[in-house]
């Protein structure tokens, strides 16, 4: 059920008293004592969770790919160095070669 004016907190209190009245054959009224009761009901603001969620799925999955790209990144500079480190050792053996045969 939708209340207009009332905005879904997760709960409402409510209290309600009730005055009574007695009319007899002869049209007299006379009253009885109040009624009053309070109620708590539930009131889940479905939009604001829903956006809620949206933007926590968002954030991870931006966190996620943040990771992600770093992760990358540091195994191409790895390979990098890997492959400087290589071409080094080879440039190093082939001297050695060289200057051993003279």
């Amino acid at each position: 059920m939708t209340v207009p004016g009332v905005a879904p907190l997760f709960a409402l209190f409510a209290t309600a008293t009730a005055t009574p009245f007695v009319v007899d054959a002869s049209g007299s009224t006379s009253p009885i004592a109040d009624v009053s009761g309070s109620a708590v009901g539930a009131a889940i603001p479905w939009s604001l969770l829903v956006l809620l969620a949206l933007v926590a799925a968002l954030a991870w999955l931006w966190l996620r790919r943040r990771r992600r790209r770093r992760a990358e990144l540091a195994a191409r500079e790895q390979a990098r160095i890997d492959a400087a480190v290589a071409q080094a050792l080879e440039q190093e053996r082939a001297t050695a070669v060289t200057a051993s045969a003279e």
